[in-house]
């Protein structure tokens, strides 16, 4: 009984983390942000009111850092690569790198093979 308990409640926070229940706080009139260099490409995260530089190449990246520069990927050490690591994903934690993504062809035989072994498929020599 307690454990279904407390498997209800880590479900509704959950739930509730994904829908959006928890707002961020609102951003004072005057926040006092860094500035940033010029050339920098700017970011800003979840629930922070300051911009940030996105990382560069071969910077860390996770869900708490900004994400990386546009053309990057955050490679993890499995080789697991995203263009925005999502807040849920707390202990994701790669590398900002160059990544080259190929698309993944498959060929469907499963329909030919099903017409060729029906009673209605006919045979052309």
């Amino acid at each position: 009984m307690r454990d279904s308990v407390l498997f209800l409640c880590v479900l509704c926070l959950t739930v509730s983390q994904i829908l959006g229940v928890f707002r961020c706080p609102p951003c004072n009139k005057s926040p006092r942000c860094p500035h940033l260099p010029d050339g920098c490409e700017r970011v800003t995260l979840p629930c922070r009111c300051c911009e940030e530089c996105a990382r560069r190449i071969g910077q860390t990246c996770s869900a708490y850092s900004p994400r990386c520069a546009a053309g990057l990927m955050c490679m993890n050490r499995r080789g697991e690569a995203l263009e925005r690591v999502p807040r849920i994903m707390k202990t994701y934690h790669g590398i900002c790198q160059n990544v080259v993504v190929q698309p993944v062809v498959m060929e469907n035989t499963d329909i030919e093979e099903r017409r060729i072994g029906s009673k209605h498929y006919k045979h052309r020599v």
